[in-house]
């Protein structure tokens, strides 16, 4: 039976509420996963789970029941009160379940090499929302990983999760430096189309894998280093004097239109 925490002080609890900031989850490689659909999905994959939260409203959900019962065979579980609960959550309404999540480390040969496939590089993201989007993009595309330079925002932030929708558990990555992303590329044979609007029409390219489409910053778009690359530009053609696509919209245009059925 789970204990009960009823104090804000708990060592749980502050360690929870600390994963709201970035240097805590990088520090103790540790995460929040929030809500029903979220915690279903990581439970599923056997995502690794340090311990969780529910509060007695779970077991009013039709899945309530199946999620508590699977999450106890995997991890400490404590019951929270609705204050404690929305004390460690990152929402105004939270729901009745958070799991604290290890993170996860990949190689990029886990998902480059092998089997060709289409992989997406994010390019200095900046939104959480947008490479969260992303990820269950990619995922519902068939899409072998993401790649990352440092500059990203981080994965683990609570609106990559949430937007993600359990995009994050299927979906491999690996960070690293422009250069190196490059270097793997080019080891493991993929072509590169940079997504920028002085591109070719993609229902011109060649969209055979291994593929990998590289998309920009939010407001600066690529960086300079792939704007002096001699990787082939691809662009979304569209109705003239309308501002470029949103980043996520036009990873998803790109991923689905390079997709094998």
């Amino acid at each position: 039976m789970a204990k009960e925490i009823l104090s804000k002080n708990n060592q749980y609890i502050k360690l929870a509420r600390a994963l709201q900031q970035k240097k805590y989850r990088e520090k103790e490689k540790l995460f929040l996963i929030e809500g029903i659909t979220n915690a279903l999905e990581a439970i599923n994959v056997d995502w690794p789970i340090a311990f969780g939260f529910y509060t007695k409203d779970l077991l009013q959900d039709n899945k309530g029941s199946l999620i508590l019962s699977a999450l106890e065979e995997k991890a400490e579980v404590f019951l929270l009160s609705q204050d404690l609960i929305a004390a460690i959550a990152t929402t105004e309404q939270p729901q009745p379940i958070v799991l604290i999540g290890r993170q996860r480390e990949y190689l990029p040969e886990e998902f480059m090499a092998g089997m060709p496939g289409q992989v997406v590089l994010l390019d200095g993201l900046q939104d959480p929302g947008n490479i969260g989007t992303i990820f269950r993009t990619s995922w519902a595309a068939g899409a072998k990983g993401i790649l990352l330079t440092e500059d990203c925002a981080d994965i683990y932030n609570s609106k990559t999760v949430r937007s993600a929708m359990g995009g994050l558990y299927h979906m491999p990555f690996f960070s690293a430096t422009r250069e190196k992303l490059l270097d793997y590329l080019h080891q493991y044979h993929y072509k590169i189309y940079l997504a920028d609007a002085k591109g070719v029409s993609y229902k011109e390219c060649n969209l055979n894998f291994p593929l990998c489409f590289v998309l920009g910053n939010e407001a600066n778009g690529l960086h300079n280093f792939w704007q002096k690359s001699r990787e082939e530009k691809i662009a979304i053609p569209q109705m003239p004097n309308v501002e470029s696509l949103n980043v996520a919209i036009a990873c998803g245009i790109l991923l689905f239109a390079a997709k094998k059925d």
